[in-house]
């Protein structure tokens, strides 16, 4: 198991912590910094392990919320609003997301705005989500055909990333989870691209150990590694908006580097 605590400029701190079966850590932690009624939300795909995580920290309730992209709309927010406030959830309380990136967007939103805060634990359950949406902050909800138009700059307390849930992740799911570590292995490490360019199909194929072994990346899998490139660059460019134009310009120094005539389109 690796854990690591992060501090971001606005003064908030969050833990991450990344391994297999953390349902024992997660009732620690709970013991350790008690809430005011503990509220799970849960994507459908994994309603049985959200269950059985929500009775062993002793839930006050468990929702189930839509997949995908339909989870942030805003009537699903008033909904889940409303259910708090009829629960009597007090400023106090925690929310718990267990899901994909869209699920940690939408709770992280509803934690930021429900009361004008709540606290925030998000146990995501995609590659994509724990190499990107979970860490750094930045959620929101659609407006009908406009991503993310309303949303907060909100960081959880913390983080748990459940390697066991990458076991039942479709083929799409890990092509998307290894596109985003390219993505940030191209801007910030030049190490952990060419670690991932040569060990491409394995990971595609979902061969654990090529998952938790990025030893080029200089950690001991490549979540934690993605995790602390996520963390730097939250705390370098807090509210950067991501364009090709930022990423060129943050870049490290190789990464900026013109083609060559030869190689140009």
């Amino acid at each position: 198991m690796w854990s690591e605590r992060f501090q971001f400029p606005s003064g908030a701190h969050c833990r991450v912590t990344v391994g297999q079966g953390l349902e024992a850590e997660m009732a620690a932690e709970i013991e350790r910094h008690p809430a005011r009624g503990l509220f799970v939300c849960f994507d459908p795909a994994v309603e049985s392990a959200a269950q059985r995580l929500a009775q062993r920290l002793g839930a006050r309730a468990c929702w189930s919320v839509p997949g995908g992209e339909a989870a942030k709309r805003v009537e699903v927010w008033a909904e889940l609003a409303g259910r708090l406030s009829t629960a009597a959830a007090e400023r106090g309380a925690l929310l718990l997301a267990v899901g994909g990136g869209s699920l940690c967007d939408l709770v992280g939103f509803l934690a930021a705005t429900y009361r004008r805060g709540v606290r925030l634990w998000l146990a995501p359950t995609t590659a994509l989500a724990m190499c990107d949406a979970a860490l750094g902050g930045k959620n929101g909800l659609d407006l009908g055909p406009l991503k993310n138009a309303v949303g907060t700059i909100r960081q959880p307390e913390a983080v748990f990333c459940d390697l066991d849930f990458l076991d039942s992740l479709p083929w799409s799911g890990r092509r998307g989870g290894l596109a985003e570590l390219v993505k940030m292995a191209a801007v910030l490490d030049r190490g952990a691209f060419e670690w991932l360019e040569a060990r491409a199909a394995d990971l595609l194929a979902h061969q654990h150990e090529a998952w938790r072994a990025a030893g080029a990346a200089g950690s001991t899998s490549a979540t934690p590694w993605a995790m602390r490139s996520k963390a730097r660059r939250t705390w370098r460019f807090p509210t950067a908006m991501r364009s090709p134009w930022a990423c060129w310009r943050n870049a490290a120094p190789w990464a900026r580097r013109k083609p060559s005539a030869s190689r140009r389109c």
